[in-house]
């Protein structure tokens, strides 16, 4: 057999219309929620919150401390969200001091949110939010003034080393505290925090093409104008600072919600109203999921102990969702063992293996496996959740028919009847079935002139493959065409000539035409009385 080893490293980012649809084209679930130190569990629990009542795809963000979780700890999480269809915005943080403030942010830390960014593979394309609230003292290592000219150089290293391993990840800002005054080291205002981080770091908003803000439903915005939409007047004040793509940037809402008591549900299904036609807003994310706490309590979607949904949980899952379509990039190594040689209307088949380094599952019925070129038949083996990292293997079977000649064909990985990714290109040449010549058959007493015989081939598991009937004449057996065999395996063929005792030999095949020499054909029935006698060996040897 001639192997031939398919590895191929391509990706595609492919693009989905939908009428409801942000401002790159692609429908989105905007529902969302916040979790802070979650279970496998509560993971699970909560995409399907945000996911109910017909929708894909909603977010979740999650707060995760420096050494909270190893690599191998947050790709289980992540198995959890392609299991489920969500997606994962990582709101990284530092740890509490002894006084309950968040320590400055330091080389250390950039080093394992790199180190998590490089070593995992989150739905589509990977969201970090690189703190919160660093307008507020006890958000940036006790002052939220001084402080800043450290967090934005720390920033801008730690986003070029994100971008560096995962280029596709989307990198964010702490999202601002936009109720805070100006009381420095205390608390900063939102004008004044900006005004001082682009000051420290000019370029810091370069590569960032998403805006994390907070919206809650009640309190002071500090860039003016209605709250539910404050993330537009945050983005109108950057662009006056000099952020120049700053009108253009999609938002997430990273926090929103709050205790309004009997006003909170129909504060949240009017600012849901509102988000709805925001072609930018890309999710906003209730804070928060699950909070037993007294401080938090009175903002949860479950309650404590028994995990039951508030009203705000229940208004979150009553309300109508769509299926999302984030961007995934589309990667993977495949490798099968491929013949040059096919015979016409034989069923070839072999193992293809398709190592998925993918942004997304490869899931049954969402995604299939294809061949492109001429409409052969063919079929591949089921399988059912692959995972990034995970090895998709599969039996490939095909039957090119009488079709002739070396086409051309493709395997491609389609996603919802699409084509998004091309697996592995195959050249095969097909053949008609190969012509076999026995030459000089003989008898221990010379050629045989003209007897009936019929050739049987046998493969490997000892099942009859091939049966063709013809004559000899003049010690030439010819089959013209024998059906049922290919060029690649090991074949036991029997010659049964009329009369004489079977002869065997191993053999492989060949396009066009096959000549052997024949062994020696032995009769058993010389005079061909139906009989095995001394006669016939009398006869044998009477010349």
């Amino acid at each position: 057999m001639k192997k031939i080893v398919l590895s191929l490293l391509l990706a595609l980012a492919v693009l989905f219309l939908s009428p409801s649809a942000n401002a790159q084209g692609r429908p989105r679930n905007i529902f969302g929620a916040h979790l802070i130190s979650p279970t496998h569990d509560e993971i699970r629990a909560a995409c399907r919150l945000v996911n109910a009542n017909g929708g894909q795809w909603g977010s979740l963000v999650r707060v995760l401390q420096e050494g909270e979780l190893t690599p191998e700890n947050l790709q289980a999480e992540y198995k959890i969200l392609f299991e489920e269809r969500c997606l994962y915005i990582l709101r990284l943080a530092t740890k509490i001091d002894d006084q309950g403030k968040w320590v400055l942010p330091s080389e250390s830390t950039t080093n394992y949110i790199t180190d998590l960014v490089k070593k995992t593979t989150p739905p589509s394309r990977g969201y970090y939010q690189l703190g919160n609230e660093p307008n507020r003292g006890d958000e940036l290592g006790g002052d939220c003034l001084k402080n800043i000219p450290e967090y934005a150089h720390w920033f801008q290293k730690t986003k070029q080393a994100i971008l560096e391993v995962s280029p596709e990840a989307v990198v964010m800002l702490g999202a601002l505290d936009k109720a805070a005054p100006m009381i420095a080291p205390e608390y900063c205002d939102v004008k004044t925090f900006y005004k001082e981080l682009i000051k420290a770091e000019p370029k810091i908003f370069d590569d960032i093409s998403v805006l994390s803000t907070h919206s809650y439903f009640t309190g002071h915005n500090g860039f003016g104008g209605s709250l539910l939409t404050s993330h537009d007047a945050e983005k109108r004040y950057l662009f006056q600072l000099g952020v120049d793509h700053a009108l253009g940037m999609s938002v997430i809402i990273s926090e929103t919600g709050g205790n309004q008591g009997a006003n909170t549900v129909s504060n949240l299904q009017n600012a849901i109203a509102l988000w709805q036609r925001d072609s930018k807003l890309l999710s906003f994310n209730v804070f928060v999921y699950h909070a037993c706490d007294e401080k938090f309590h009175p903002f949860s979607l479950v309650d404590c102990p028994d995990s039951q949904m508030t009203p705000l949980g229940n208004a979150i899952y009553s309300n109508s969702k769509i299926v999302g379509e984030p961007e995934f990039t589309f990667s993977a190594t495949t490798v099968g063992n491929f013949v040059k040689d096919l015979a016409e209307n034989l069923d070839f088949a072999t193992e293809i293996t398709v190592e998925n380094k993918s942004t997304d599952a490869i899931r049954r019925g969402e995604y299939e496996l294809v061949l492109i070129g001429p409409s052969f038949d063919y079929s591949f083996s089921d399988f059912h959740l692959v995972l990034p990292g995970d090895t998709l293997r599969t039996k490939f079977t095909m039957n090119p028919g009488r079709t002739s000649g070396c086409p051309t064909l493709r395997f491609g990985l389609a996603r919802k009847g699409q084509i998004v990714l091309e697996l592995a290109e195959w050249q095969p040449c097909i053949h008609e079935s190969p012509t076999l010549e026995l030459i000089d058959v003989r008898y221990p007493t010379g050629i045989v002139e003209e007897t009936k015989a019929q050739l049987q081939c046998f493969d490997s598991e000892e099942a009859i493959v091939a049966r063709e009937n013809g004559t000899i004449t003049q010690g030439l057996f010819k089959i013209d065409h024998v059906e049922g065999v290919n060029f690649v395996d090991e074949y036991r063929c029997v010659l049964i000539a009329e009369g004489s005792l079977p002869q065997q030999w191993y053999t492989h095949f060949s396009p066009g035409q096959n000549s052997q020499k024949a062994k020696t054909v032995w009769p058993i029935d010389k005079n061909q009385d139906g009989q095995f006698n001394l006669t016939d060996i009398l006869n044998l040897y009477s010349q």
